[in-house]
């Protein structure tokens, strides 16, 4: 009896140890709500596993990323100095980030390096806004994602349409008279009708996503230093290391002490649904075991934002567990 038994346990055990992993992926997204999407690659292996790899995900400021690789991209071949300044000016000024706290009205004199280290330390909009022309816009950027095999990442609006788009903004401020208020206003003067139906078009927007693989291999190109001078990879890795946003999520269940280089992003909400709830980053593995990509998406969610990025960090656990055994 004890032999049959032990026969039954092995045959209903998943043989691929990748199909484990992933079936445990698939349980732990149930706990977060929507729809998640991982994926997870040994970089020294080259093995990985993935749950709605192939799906697209709002990227939120997740697309940073893509923005900084361009631009270092460009400093690398002297289109860019990273020691240039630029003083902010009233419409430079975009909601979410420390740069709309400390300069409301413009003023503020900051380098490009200086707004580089904003944007991905601590996910600031306004440092991406005026960055992102600098990288050649979102057609540049995205058209040089495809170039390198990375075409299921899409760049295609700035902070500011994308706010707008997706809480249905129909008439932007123009220019002249845009500063930080009047965009809040905007946002705020549409009605609730409007800004549901805004919210649900915009989930179901291609733009501005991209697929976990895509993104993980993404991630595997900076760790490789592809289109960047060894420099430039240094200083992109060492300010994803310091980002401040979502300690909760790749992070949240790791050893104390585990190096993670990451970048987050996050949706705005509309009633109980959650636009969506991201991070992806480069996870080193003690002892010399080298280093895993991980990219964990979460859109259309219901649940609480603690229970989104719990489960982010228990998929992290798992893949680092898996790598660990």
């Amino acid at each position: 009896m004890t032999f049959l038994l032990l026969l039954l346990a092995l045959v209903a055990r998943p043989a691929d140890p990748r199909a484990a992993l992933e079936e445990k992926f698939r349980a732990i997204a149930a706990t977060a709500g929507g729809t998640v999407g991982v994926s997870v690659l040994n970089l020294e292996t080259g093995r990985g596993a993935s749950l709605h790899g192939h799906e697209r995900f709002p990227m939120a400021s997740v697309f940073k990323l893509a923005v900084a690789v361009e631009l270092l991209s460009r400093a690398d071949r002297g289109a860019v100095r990273l020691d240039q300044k630029r003083t902010l000016a009233p419409a430079d000024i975009r909601p979410g980030g420390p740069l709309s706290q400390r300069a409301p009205d413009g003023g503020l004199a900051l380098t490009v390096g200086e707004l580089l280290e904003a944007m991905l330390v601590e996910g600031d909009n306004t440092a991406a806004d005026l960055l992102l022309p600098l990288a050649g816009g979102p057609e540049v950027v995205t058209a040089q994602l495809e170039a390198v095999g990375l075409g299921d990442i899409r760049v295609d609006r700035s902070e500011l349409e994308l706010l707008f788009d997706v809480a249905g903004v129909a008439a932007a401020p123009p220019r002249s008279t845009r500063t930080l208020a009047t965009i809040r206003a905007a946002a705020a003067a549409v009605p609730e009708a409007t800004h549901r139906e805004a919210f649900t078009k915009f989930l179901a927007d291609p733009r501005d996503t991209a697929t976990p693989d895509a993104l993980v291999q993404l991630l595997r190109q900076v760790q490789e230093g592809r289109r960047l001078t060894p420099e430039s990879r240094e200083r992109l890795l060492a300010l994803m290391a310091r980002t401040l946003p979502g300690a909760g999520r790749l992070k949240g269940q790791l050893p104390a002490g585990t190096p993670v280089a990451h970048r987050t992003g996050t949706g705005l909400d509309f009633g109980s649904t959650n636009l969506c709830t991201n991070d992806v980053g480069l996870v080193t593995l003690p002892d010399g075991r080298g280093r895993f990509a991980i990219a964990v998406l979460v859109k259309g969610s219901d649940r609480s934002l603690a229970a989104r990025e719990k489960a982010i960090a228990e998929i992290t656990r798992a893949a680092y567990d898996y790598w660990m055994r």
